[in-house]
């Protein structure tokens, strides 16, 4: 699997990890209600009951809900460190220069290069130049990364990371309409060690 997809595929996972915590705690908090008597416990101890009640009370709540909430911490941690390296991976060049456009419009000739209805190459004329993987999450200002498209295929892409089979689809339709010779890579995001591609690219 290429590094691309890899990153597709745990961003997948840990979405999917966080809406089954969610789904896990709202079944915990009903089955608390249901269950364990708390509502009579909490009536007690607003009543003047003393620790052993407290006890009673908080030791099957703890049960309930401490495992889904543990995971969805976990799932939080994870996601904030990512984020942080996302903003690391930054690329301090956010658009791509005139050049890079050009050449990446010519390449394209002139089309949009994003997927539209059963995968197929959007007709319009492409406007613009996208980071196929997202600027935002890392995405290099490159050459590599540099898809053609038009304006309501690159608001509707927005900074959701493509998968890998629209990946694999991008390149092999490039095959057919790319100038002999150039590559036809679709995704490149930086490094976090701080020397981007854009910055090599600059320096020649």
């Amino acid at each position: 699997m290429s590094e691309l997809g890899m990153i597709y595929w745990s961003r997948r996972v840990t979405l999917w990890a966080f809406v089954a915590a969610l789904a896990w705690l709202a079944y915990a908090v009903v089955s608390v209600l249901l269950t364990t008597g708390l509502l009579p416990g909490l009536r007690l101890l607003l009543t003047g009951g003393g620790p052993e009640q407290l006890l009673q009370v908080a030791w099957p709540v703890l049960g309930w809900l401490g495992p889904p909430l543990l995971l969805l911490m976990t799932v939080g941690v994870a996601a904030r460190i990512r984020r942080s390296r996302d903003l690391r991976r930054r690329d301090p060049l956010r658009t791509f220069p005139k050049e890079q456009r050009r050449e990446g419009l010519a390449r394209a000739g002139g089309q949009c290069e994003l997927e539209v209805g059963r995968h197929g190459r959007c007709p319009n004329p492409a406007t613009t130049g996208d980071h196929f993987f997202p600027w935002h999450k890392g995405g290099a200002t490159v050459m590599a990364n540099f898809a053609a498209a038009c304006r309501n295929c690159d608001r509707r892409k927005g900074t959701s990371i493509p998968s890998p089979q629209s990946q694999q689809r991008l390149e092999e339709r490039r095959r057919s309409y790319f100038p002999p010779g150039v590559p036809v890579q679709a995704g490149e995001r930086n490094e976090i060690s701080g020397r981007t591609h854009t910055a090599a690219w600059l320096m020649g």
